[in-house]
């Protein structure tokens, strides 16, 4: 009996770490599934030494384990390869000021014709342009006029409308096309790193 005590906490206490390890060491869930098991077989081992022990275990479970998820939820954007991953307040806000952010940002309310089916994403035309767009609220068949409703980054945001495309307001410009632009006046440095 007390050794099914001590594996069932040795058990539990394998998979509190895994699942910290899991938030922290990209396994491909690999890590979260023998946390699972550790677990499991934590609860199971725990209840060969006694059903207090089990529910005991059990309990102890169902309050570490989301306390501990959420914790390392907390700490990942501080660790080095949550920098890498996430971007910081000021990256976002100097990504929304690029000079073709700020430019599509002037075609909302403009409206456009879908050129292919939007599924929900795929090519309209705006002004004589042609752009990457994403509708909003389900499908869009080709050759439907398509009114701008936002940008998110470098997409446009588009739904069905009634309006007219030739009603519309044209932009002070026409945009050059990003693959038209060279890499400085999109504000990218061709030698810098990318991941960092």
């Amino acid at each position: 009996m007390e050794d099914a005590l001590m594996w069932a906490f040795i058990l539990l206490g394998i998979g509190l770490l895994l699942i910290v390890l899991e938030c922290f060491v990209p396994s491909g869930g690999s890590l979260g599934v023998a946390a699972a098991v550790a677990l499991i077989a934590a609860v199971v081992v725990g209840f060969l030494a006694g059903s207090g022990v089990g529910t005991l275990i059990l309990a102890i479970e169902a309050l570490a384990v989301p306390a501990m998820i959420a914790a390392a939820i907390h700490v990942w954007p501080h660790t080095p390869l949550g920098k890498r991953v996430l971007i910081s307040h000021e990256e976002a806000r100097r990504l929304a000021e690029r000079p073709e952010v700020l430019e599509l940002q002037k075609l909302i309310g403009i409206v456009g014709v879908a050129e292919v089916d939007l599924l929900p994403s795929g090519i309209v035309r705006l002004g004589g342009m042609r752009y990457d767009a994403t509708a909003i609220g389900g499908t869009v068949n080709a050759g439907q006029a398509v009114e701008v409703i936002s940008t998110d980054g470098g997409r446009i945001r588009v739904r069905p409308t009634v309006r007219v495309p030739e009603t519309q307001a044209k932009p002070d410009r026409e945009p050059t096309p990003v693959l038209e632009q060279s890499l400085e006046s999109l504000g990218i440095d061709p030698y810098e790193d990318p991941l960092r």
